[in-house]
């Protein structure tokens, strides 16, 4: 008896920890991860220091230590060990996947695009003083060679002309025409979908 009885003690010590795990896992994770277009939590929740973010409109030094997309990159700024999320200014790229909706034709493509353009490269963010789902909108040059608009010249961003300022809209509506008339990038589809109206007739998130 004694010895069954101590089996029994132990088993539902057993089970008594592993209901503990598993509400310890879904308070910290959820029921399933959670994988979106947007930024995961731990990148999503670094602070923004004042000493790391320069006034809008003055050049930042950082390394590019992640592509999210063809318009979303993570970067490292020199004079710290802080990174934050970069929204390019003034271009959309086509929508990737996630867990729970299919993304557009050429995400993946624009996405490694930017890679090869930015991906490790020290390059000059330079912040509009704007912010989108916690990102900053940024402008990126890389040796003097202006990223956002380069992206739309390769056909693998559309210009996003609802937020581009006045004065540079010609730029890249010029280059967005360009590329499609050459049939560079997404514009070798036949009728692409610019990604705002994808997200809207989506859901997209």
């Amino acid at each position: 008896m004694a010895k069954k009885k101590g089996k029994g003690n132990f088993l539902r010590r057993v089970v008594y920890l592993l209901i503990i795990a598993v509400l310890i896992y879904v308070t910290i994770f959820g029921f399933y991860p959670r994988y979106k277009k947007q930024i995961p939590t731990l990148v999503r929740k670094i602070p923004y220091l004042e000493k790391i973010y320069k006034p809008a409109g003055t050049p930042i030094k950082a390394r590019v230590v992640r592509v999210y997309d063809g318009d979303t990159v993570v970067v490292a700024p020199l004079e710290g060990n802080k990174r934050f999320i970069c929204r390019l200014y003034g271009i959309d790229a086509p929508e990737v996947s996630n867990m729970s909706q299919k993304g557009q034709p050429y995400a993946v493509e624009s996405l490694q695009e930017l890679k090869k353009l930015v991906s490790g490269y020290t390059v000059e963010v330079t912040t509009t003083g704007d912010s989108s789902y916690n990102r900053e909108i940024c402008l990126i040059t890389r040796d003097g060679l202006d990223i956002n608009l380069e992206m739309v010249k390769r056909g693998y961003a559309w210009a996003y002309v609802k937020y581009l300022k006045k004065e540079d809209s010609g730029r890249y509506v010029d280059a967005k025409i360009a590329a499609s008339e050459k049939k560079l990038g997404l514009w070798r589809q036949k009728a692409p979908e610019p990604p705002w109206e994808f997200r809207k007739r989506h859901e997209f998130k």
